[in-house]
């Protein structure tokens, strides 16, 4: 995404809940908003990270048992239905951050070494 485009979104949802789907609500804020994509000649690599969601994981439920077990929230797909809903009725992106998103209220002090 565009650096205009992301500091637009203000970033992606910054929810307080485990990341299942924030990519694909991200994906949809995109789409929303008209953003055009541009396919990649070359191949994108994801690395599988250790105890996050794999589709071995989504069959035994394995995932959403140990979060739910520590109380760690998680966003199920009919809230992410629903975003996406709310969304294509307003026929725009809805941004969730507020406008203090990214440090914006900090100021960072800089050394030069």
């Amino acid at each position: 995404m565009a650096k205009d485009d992301w500091l637009r979104f203000r970033g992606a949802p910054e929810l307080e809940i485990f990341s299942l789907h924030l990519d694909s609500l991200v994906c949809y804020m995109a789409h929303c908003a008209n953003l055009k994509e541009i396919i990649l000649k070359h191949p994108i690599y994801h690395i599988e990270h250790s105890g996050g969601w794999t589709p071995e994981v989504e069959k035994d439920r394995s995932l959403y048992n140990r979060l739910k077990k520590v109380q760690v929230p998680v966003m199920l797909i009919d809230e992410l239905d629903s975003w996406i809903a709310d969304m294509y009725k307003g026929k725009r992106p809805v941004i969730h951050n507020d406008k203090n998103w990214g440090l914006a209220d900090e100021e960072l002090k800089e050394t030069v070494i």
